[in-house]
């Protein structure tokens, strides 16, 4: 059973036998611990899934709430053979229409209420969920170009490779975040360029970053200048634009 979702305001009881152990709803496509909803899923409503409870009756409906304020409307009962042992659960959609603005970072407390239309009272499920909307890019305007020393900004050379690798850093940048995904891009000027593998998750996010470059990658490009930069996608799956480039002097 599908309907639109709901968020409304829970009259309180008044002695009625209303279900006395509602249980917690979920949104399926929200991540269960960090309560993000990857942003490939709003091309589509989202689903929230409120789960048949005992004591629900068909004079009842259920409604939704998002951060306290009615929305959409109802689940009615009425129609539904609540002893029926395959009906487990009820669906009800947020609308895209109803998503917060795209380049946003919020945060949506759901709940639901057990309402009795015929004694117009009502019970919570005092069980709400949070879920995320994170449609906004890490870094901000524009992510700090990566960091080198002093003496790797005079010139990299072989001895600045350490077992191969190029060692460099990346700052905390705005809206970091555990499990973001740091890709570094190589390029011969300010627009031409290659994104490389692997990538680097963040790990704390208040910390420098270590990312690290191969010679054979430094070598695949041609001699002369190189630029020096990296891209951010977090966990919902937002990708920030090229950060500010650095172009030390290369070994050729």
């Amino acid at each position: 059973m599908s309907t639109h979702q709901v968020f409304a305001r829970a009259k309180k009881t008044a002695g009625l036998a209303l279900p006395t152990a509602l249980l917690k709803l979920s949104v399926p496509v929200a991540d269960p611990v960090k309560g993000i909803i990857p942003i490939v899923e709003l091309a589509s409503a989202v689903v929230v899934i409120v789960p048949k409870s005992d004591g629900m009756k068909n004079s009842d409906s259920i409604k939704l709430y998002k951060d306290g304020t009615p929305y959409g409307d109802p689940v009615d009962l009425s129609a539904v053979d609540l002893e029926d042992p395959s009906i487990e659960e009820f669906e009800l959609l947020i609308e895209v229409v109803d998503f917060p603005p795209e380049g946003t970072d919020v945060d949506v407390t759901l709940e639901y209420e057990v309402f009795d239309t015929a004694s117009e009272d009502g019970q919570l499920s005092n069980l709400p969920v949070v879920v995320r909307f994170d449609q906004r890019a890490p870094g901000g305007d524009k992510l700090p170009p990566l960091f080198f020393t002093d003496d790797q900004l005079s010139g990299i050379t072989v001895s600045d490779l350490v077992n191969g690798l190029l060692n460099l850093t990346v700052d905390p940048f705005f809206d970091s975040e555990q499990d973001d995904n740091i890709q570094l891009w190589l390029g011969t000027s300010d627009t031409q360029g290659v994104y490389l593998t692997p990538s680097f998750d963040v790990g704390d996010p208040k910390t420098p970053n270590p990312v690290t470059i191969t010679k054979d990658d430094l070598a695949a490009t041609p001699d002369g200048a190189k630029y020096f930069g990296y891209r951010v996608t977090d966990w919902a799956g937002n990708v920030s634009e090229l950060s500010e480039l650095e172009s030390p002097t290369t070994m050729p």
